[in-house]
C-alpha cells in the first residue's frame, strides 16, 4: 500500500465551462454580426455597380435620343428641301415648256424667294414678245418684267425677264397637274 500525502482536491469545472461557454457566445455573436455585415457590404458593392452601370445606361440613353433627334431634324430638313427642288424643278420645266420653238434657256436663277431672272436665246424677236405673253397668261406669274434684249448675231436674240410669281398658286397649279 502506498500512503500518498498529497492532498487531492476536487476540481471544480464550473469556471471552465462558463469561459467555454462565453467563448462559444463570444463566437456566435460575433458570426451573427460579422455575416450581415460581409453580406450587406457585398450588397452595397453590387448596388453600386449598378448604379453606375445605370448612369451610364442613362447617359448613353440621353445621349442616343440626342442623335435621334439630331436624325429626326435631318430627316425633316432633308424632305423640306427635296420638296423645295421638286418644286423647283417642275417650275423651271414649266417654265422651259412655255417658250418657243428653237428657243431656249441660258441662265434661271433666283433673285429671291418669289422672284426669278430668266434669260433665254431665240432666233427671232417676235419669239421674245411670245414668251412674254405666255408667262402673262399663267395663272401663278403675279408680273413679268423684260429687262433687255440683246442681239448676239444675225440670227439670235437673247432677253432678260424677271418674273414674280406666287408660290402658293403654283402649288396649287402643281397639284392641278399631278
Amino acid at each position: 500500500m502506498q500512503i500518498n500525502f498529497i492532498e487531492h482536491k476536487p476540481i471544480n469545472l464550473v469556471p471552465y465551462f462558463i469561459v467555454l461557454v462565453a467563448a462559444i457566445a463570444f463566437i456566435i455573436v460575433a458570426w451573427f454580426v460579422t455575416v450581415p455585415y460581409l453580406t450587406t457590404n457585398r450588397e452595397i458593392v453590387t448596388m453600386e455597380q449598378q448604379i453606375e452601370t445605370n448612369s451610364k445606361a442613362q447617359v448613353n440613353s440621353l445621349q442616343i435620343k440626342k442623335i435621334a433627334e439630331q436624325a429626326q431634324q435631318h430627316q425633316s430638313a432633308t424632305a423640306d428641301i427635296e420638296e423645295r427642288i421638286s418644286n423647283q424643278i417642275e417650275l423651271i420645266d414649266q417654265l422651259r415648256g412655255l417658250l418657243p420653238s428653237n428657243s431656249g434657256v441660258q441662265n434661271l436663277h433666283y433673285v429671291r424667294d418669289q422672284l426669278l431672272e430668266v434669260t433665254i436665246v431665240t432666233e427671232r424677236f417676235a419669239d421674245v414678245a411670245s414668251y412674254n405673253e405666255a408667262l402673262l397668261f399663267e395663272a401663278y406669274i403675279i408680273d413679268v418684267h423684260l429687262d433687255y434684249i440683246e442681239r448676239q448675231d444675225e440670227n439670235d436674240y437673247q432677253a432678260t425677264y424677271r418674273i414674280i410669281f406666287d408660290e402658293e398658286k403654283w402649288k396649287e397649279v402643281e397639284q392641278d397637274g399631278i
